[in-house]
């Protein structure tokens, strides 16, 4: 999946009379939890795969990054301000149980 596909995912799994830089804050209030929930993953993996899964998790938290910054300079060129704040972010997400993370342990085993 290329770094600009996101966006697609995202657009359709939402699709409402939202302002484009109102969807692109939501994506990226979701992007950003979702970023805090794998460097969570990544600090606190145990086990048996622990290095493999801790690799795995700083490789998805920086791509994540990468898509972070990308909307965000998006909703800049669009005139608008990114959202910044984490309270922002909870009250902004997308909110979809099949990607929520309910438990750390649970998610590495």
């Amino acid at each position: 999946m290329k770094n600009r596909d996101y966006l697609c995912t995202f657009t359709k799994m939402k699709m409402t009379s939202l302002t484009c830089t109102d969807s692109l804050n939501q994506i990226l209030a979701s992007y950003q939890l979702h970023y805090q929930n794998l460097r969570s993953l990544h600090w606190n993996v145990k086990g048996a795969n622990f290095f493999e899964l801790h690799l795995k998790y700083k490789e998805l938290y920086t791509r994540t990054q990468i898509i972070i910054d990308e909307v965000a300079e998006r909703i800049l060129t669009l005139l608008a301000t990114p959202l910044s704040r984490f309270s922002i972010f909870l009250q902004n997400e997308i909110r979809n149980s099949e990607f929520g993370i309910d438990n750390c342990q649970k998610q590495t085993q």
